[in-house]
């Protein structure tokens, strides 16, 4: 469980964020206009800790973000009909990895492409750390398979 700074546990969360941006201003203010600013020992462990929990906020939503299209690349493999096929496609295309095309299984997909939920930034380091190193490996496979299922067709052959 996460341990609050005194000064920020009797606050609501509301109140934490409105807090955090409050002194994120008067911070800009004083760079701003060259002010050299003193924080207490008290204010810095409390800023301290809402910078990281919006790091970790940020962390989080690219995992539900990658989560999302997976998700669709998924439902792209199980099932292909036109009605939802271009709207996924699109989806897909924003995220630049073509490589879901070689997947026969949705299941295949998911288990290799889906982000834990982070539950710290060092978690979500990991968790990038790995996710590259499925994308380099599917990105090399990729190129054999499309050399070997997708040109052919589109040089009017067939597979």
């Amino acid at each position: 469980m996460i341990k609050f700074p005194e000064s920020l546990e009797k606050m609501k969360p509301e109140q934490r964020w409105q807090w955090f941006d409050r002194q994120k201003e008067i911070l800009r203010k004083a760079a701003k206009d060259g002010v050299e600013a003193t924080l207490s020992s008290d204010l810095s462990e409390c800023f301290m800790f809402m910078l990281d929990l919006s790091e970790l906020k940020h962390c989080q939503m690219i995992a539900l973000h990658n989560n999302a299209v997976v998700v669709a690349a998924c439902a792209l493999i199980e099932k292909n009909d036109d009605e939802s096929r271009d709207w996924l496609l699109n989806l897909l295309e924003q995220a630049d990895d073509p490589t879901w095309q070689m997947y026969e299984k949705a299941q295949d997909y998911f288990d290799k492409h889906h982000l834990p939920y982070p539950e710290s930034i060092q978690e979500h380091r990991e968790n990038i750390a790995k996710q590259d190193q499925v994308f380099t490996e599917d990105n090399e496979r990729f190129a054999v398979w499309y050399e070997e299922n997708l040109l052919p067709l589109l040089k009017g052959g067939e597979k």
